[in-house]
């Protein structure tokens, strides 16, 4: 589950804090990492200073000050969850079940180590910390301006400390669990370095020796202590600056100091400093959501930190960041050393799949043939793992030159390599046979086909893939030729914001009773209107084919019976078994008859499970002219391996229906339930309003998912809430919202007409556009 930190973090990437602090004022303006307006609280021009690079607001009028989250409840009079779900939902993430006193604890902390920092800093400049003073600059070499911006301070007096927290309002319960009396700080290690959570707020004190290295031996002392409680896994020094950089791009270092200096040094530089020589998959994570897009490794020119770098690389190599190292010149130990020296212009960074060939066989003594062969196994085993074409393509360039091989000799190499798995793959089939004896016996034969196919696929895995060719243009405009556009919905207003893909899954979701199958019925109806080529299949998991034959006649008709109670569906069937001339009635027969007849339109309420609906969608996508494939609901697919978890059961439907989608180039149209568990009980109609994160076990249908609209029907929340002024009638305007769109815009919804009586939907006419 997302954390509100990690909310903050995918919130300034966008610079949420301007649309959030956009309430009407007289005067903005830039002050470094601040915006400078109006107070809205006592409406003192120009007093209320708002941080770009953190979620922190302060007025230096009225003291008025604290987090968006506070920002939300003061001026919107929001709840703690109903502030937290509308900055979730700008973020586009999910987040539930989130405790306000744990927020409230964590931002008190927060605010108790910033507090603890700007008085380290103020005490740097006092008798007290002349010592700590004089070892910045004359041991380290720092100007005044790079103490300044780096933000450095002198732990001296642990009773000081506690005197200026507690007239700050902190308890002395608080002081004590913050971790800044952890045995050494402030004694042994004085020098105080803030740590940052990825919102940019203080989550640590880490505290550095200044002590000289053999002193620091002959006691038996780290270089750091760190606060108790500061969780380096989920925290950086310098990722806040990313937030209001241009290019997206950071230099990975291991030094706190090391990283300090050089934003300090380099104002176009976004150090990073990991404190240690791993990556989280929680940091990892921070870093795509801050929209890192380069990282730059550069750790020690050693041999450790150049394994350091090898491990760094395989746990980065698959994120969606590009990778590179830097080089530092020959005799320079690290970035400290290069920043002192005059040979910053012969640093330079090259990609990580060039880098790691010759990183490699320079671990090995190459001059024989067991060194050689060595190398050249590594090499080939990291090239196996590599998933991106490109990268894969500038990794066998290195290789070949660095082991003097022709790139088809090395190819020729992995395969044999690969195919040294007989063994295993003895031992799997064995296992296979027992198995299969087993389920004949018990003539349990979807569980034989089940593990056919999941031997089969492992069998492939282990034998592993043929390393794939560049993908030239050539090729790229031969499928782009061969691809078919997108479709169209048949909506004009819906048209505008989104087009049906191909090859993919859309979710058409929403609450019961809201109308995700009528939008559906009346989706399939409009398309195969814009198709008339094209074959169109529709599978029911919900009401019989009957039934939905009545209610693809009743929005073909749109005519309403005046039964004085009798439900309109009923009177249509009763209508329909003995027709009396109406002619609206008659020709949505007749366009019935047409697109079934002709082979146009199918409808199927068979209760095929995931792996056999998969099967017949691809079989019936054969025959080329496939419009779409339409399921109502994603739910309800019976799956052939049931499982006790139903979030297992729904990723198997899912991944079915994804599979099927791409491997036919087909759009498949699915609906699926939204929950409301997400949704406070007081919470306001904006936030009632449908999100991804109310997708019932969302997590993989959102992940599949290549469009998602969600279905919203207001009169149908009036009556289910219990409101007063909620409609009897089924007529009404039905909101269509596009919460994801892998292929455009993830944004914008439109309205329309909602006849629930008849099943249908229409344009609105009240659009100014009509």
């Amino acid at each position: 589950m997302t954390d509100v930190e990690s909310v903050y973090n995918l919130l300034l990437a966008k610079s949420f804090q301007e649309e959030l602090f956009s309430t009407p004022t007289r005067r903005t303006e830039k002050a470094g990492t601040e915006l400078v307006k109006d107070c809205p609280f006592c409406g003192k021009e120009g007093h209320l200073y708002v941080s770009t690079v953190k979620p922190f607001y302060h007025c230096f009028s009225c003291n008025e000050s604290g987090d968006w989250i506070t920002y939300l409840q003061k001026t919107k009079g929001l709840s703690f969850l109903e502030a937290l779900a509308l900055l979730a939902e700008k973020a586009g993430v999910k987040i539930e079940g989130y405790d306000e006193a744990k927020h409230v604890q964590k931002t008190r902390r927060a605010t108790l180590i910033e507090s603890a920092q700007r008085h380290f800093i103020a005490s740097l400049r006092r008798d007290k910390g002349q010592e700590v003073l004089n070892y910045l600059r004359n041991t380290r070499g720092y100007s005044e301006a790079d103490i300044n911006s780096m933000e450095l301070g002198a732990y001296t007096d642990r009773e000081e400390l506690k005197e200026v927290l507690r007239k700050e309002g902190f308890t002395d319960q608080e002081i004590q669990a913050s971790g800044l009396f952890t045995a050494g700080l402030g004694v042994s290690h004085q020098l105080a370095i803030l740590w940052r959570d990825v919102s940019g707020r203080g989550i640590g004190i880490a505290g550095r020796s200044i002590l000289p290295e053999e002193e620091l031996k002959a006691r038996g002392l780290q270089k750091y202590v760190n606060a108790a409680g500061l969780e380096k896994s989920k925290a950086f020094i310098g990722l806040e600056r990313i937030h209001k950089s241009k290019t997206k791009k950071i230099l990975l270092v291991e030094g706190q100091l090391d990283a300090l200096l050089l934003n300090s040094r380099e104002p176009t530089m976004n150090a990073v400093a990991l404190g240690g020589l791993t990556v989280s998959q929680y940091q990892l994570q921070a870093l795509e959501d801050a929209g890192v897009k380069n990282i730059i490794i550069s750790l020690d020119n050693d041999d450790a930190g150049q394994k350091a770098t090898e491990d760094l690389i395989k746990s980065l190599m698959d994120s969606s960041i590009h990778l590179f190292v830097a080089r530092l010149p020959e005799g320079i130990k690290d970035l400290d050393e290069l920043m002192r020296s005059n040979r910053k212009e012969e640093a330079e960074s090259v990609e990580w799949s060039r880098w790691m060939p010759e990183r490699i066989f320079q671990k090995y003594q190459i001059e024989s043939d067991i060194g050689y062969r060595e190398a050249l196994d590594e090499s080939i085993g990291c090239l196996a793992k590599i998933g991106d074409p490109l990268d894969k393509k500038i990794y066998l360039e290195s290789l070949s030159e660095v082991s003097g091989l022709d790139a088809e000799l090395i190819k020729q190499e992995t395969s044999r390599m690969k195919s040294g798995g007989q063994e295993e793959s003895e031992k799997l089939l064995l296992a296979f046979r027992k198995r299969l004896d087993s389920s004949l016996k018990a003539k349990d034969y979807l569980r034989v086909e089940n593990d056919i196919q999941g031997t089969l696929e492992a069998l492939q895995k282990r034998r592993g893939a043929e390393i794939p060719e560049p993908y030239l243009l050539a090729d790229y405009l031969r499928d782009l030729k061969e691809t078919p556009p997108s479709l169209k919905t048949g909506f004009k207003e819906l048209d505008d914001l989104v087009r049906i893909p191909q090859g993919a899954v859309t979710v058409i979701a929403g609450r019961p009773r809201h109308g995700k199958t009528t939008m559906m019925i009346n989706l399939l109806l409009r398309m195969s209107g814009l198709y008339p080529d094209r074959r169109f299949y529709f599978y029911s998991y919900e009401l019989p084919k009957n039934k939905i034959a009545t209610m693809i006649i009743m929005a073909l008709a749109k005519i309403v019976f005046d039964g004085k109670g009798t439900p309109n569906f009923d009177l249509y069937e009763e209508y329909l078994k003995a027709p009396t001339g109406i002619k609206g009635i008659d020709q949505a027969v007749h366009q019935y008859d047409d697109l079934t007849s002709s082979g146009r339109l199918y409808i199927v309420d068979r209760p095929l499970n995931e792996s056999d609906l998969k099967q017949i969608i691809i079989k019936t996508s054969d025959r080329k002219n496939t419009g779409a494939v339409f399921i109502d609901y994603l739910q309800k697919i019976p799956l052939s391996n049931v499982s006790a978890q139903r979030y297992v059961e729904v990723k198997q439907a899912s991944e079915a229906l994804r599979q099927a989608a791409v491997s036919c180039n087909i759009p498949i149209i699915t609906g699926a339930q939204l929950g409301r568990t997400a949704i406070p009980p007081n919470a306001s109609k904006e936030l009632r309003r449908p999100r991804l994160e109310n997708l019932r076990e969302s997590g993989d249908i959102e992940q599949d998912a290549s469009l998602v609209l969600a279905v919203f029907n207001e009169d149908a929340e009036r009556q289910d809430s219990g409101s007063p002024s909620a409609k009897a009638d089924k007529t009404g305007r039905i909101e269509i919202h596009v919460l994801k769109n892998r292929l455009g815009k993830t944004s914008g919804s439109c309205s329309f007409l909602f006849k629930g009586e008849t099943f249908s939907i229409e344009d609105d006419p009240k659009d100014e556009r009509y």
